[in-house]
Order: structure tokens, then C-alpha cells, then sequence
């Protein structure tokens, strides 16, 4: 009996080697680079939603300007304003696994999450503020769904 549940406990180690694989690409020199163009303009864009309460017009922010806003409490730091991108990055590693293990098996989903993980250009937009991460994660769990 223990012998059929090796290869399924061999998927799920495999898959967590992955996950953090993946993540540790996204948070390897986090905060190295300073903020590019794209990056200031989402975090000017925070400036406009973080009005006062009075004030009558209140802008359409994407998800990734309310995130910034947010984290803008904690600190101006390249690393921590960048560091809900790279988690949205490396949970979007375990969405693609879900949707290749639902929709072609585990092992499929496997070398799905493996290609995302290690994936040049994810790993790049992951890795800049911005809402291009929040976009790839949730379209993802749009298909999964």
C-alpha cells in the first residue's frame, strides 16, 4: 500500500521544490534595482487614492495601485513595495499547476508550474511593481475556474 502512494508524495515534494524554486527566483535581490518609470507612475498613482476622506472624486484604481497603497504604510523600500508582486508571481506558479493537474493530470501540471517557475519574462514582471503579476494570477484562476 505504501508503495502506490510514492509516486503521488514524490508529485507533492516535487511541487513544493518548485513553488520554491520559483519564489526564491522572484525575492533573489528584491530590492537591487531602482524603481524604473513604470513602477514611480504606479506609485503616483497611489498619491490620488490616498486622499483625504472629505474629498468628493474618488479615481477607478487597478488592484495593483490599491496593493501599493497599502504597502506604501509600511515603507517606500524597493523590496517591500515589490514584494506582493513576487508573491502574486509565485502563487500564479501554483495556479498553473492546478489548472495542468485538472485539466491533463498532476505530472503535466508538474512540468506546467516548472516552465512558469522558471519562465525569463514571468519571472522579470514578477519582479517589478505594477499590475502585470496580478493580471497573469488572476486570468490564470479565471481558467482554473
Amino acid at each position: 500500500m505504501a508503495a502506490a502512494k510514492s509516486p503521488r508524495v514524490l508529485l507533492v515534494v516535487a511541487m513544493l521544490a518548485v513553488i520554491l524554486a520559483g519564489g526564491a527566483l522572484r525575492l533573489v535581490d528584491l530590492g537591487a534595482d531602482s524603481f524604473d518609470r513604470v513602477e514611480v507612475d504606479e506609485i503616483n498613482r497611489t498619491q490620488a487614492i490616498r486622499l483625504p476622506h472629505d474629498q468628493v472624486w474618488r479615481p477607478v484604481a487597478s488592484l495593483s495601485t490599491w496593493v501599493t497603497a497599502a504597502v506604501l504604510e509600511w515603507g517606500y523600500g524597493e523590496a517591500t513595495l515589490r514584494l506582493p508582486s513576487a508573491a502574486a508571481g509565485t502563487l500564479t506558479i501554483l495556479a498553473v499547476w492546478g489548472l495542468g493537474a485538472f485539466s491533463f493530470g498532476a505530472e503535466a501540471g508538474l512540468y506546467a508550474a516548472a516552465a512558469v517557475a522558471v519562465a525569463p519574462l514571468h519571472v522579470a514582471l514578477s519582479r517589478r511593481l505594477g499590475p502585470d503579476p496580478w493580471l497573469t494570477l488572476f486570468a490564470t484562476l479565471m481558467v482554473l475556474t
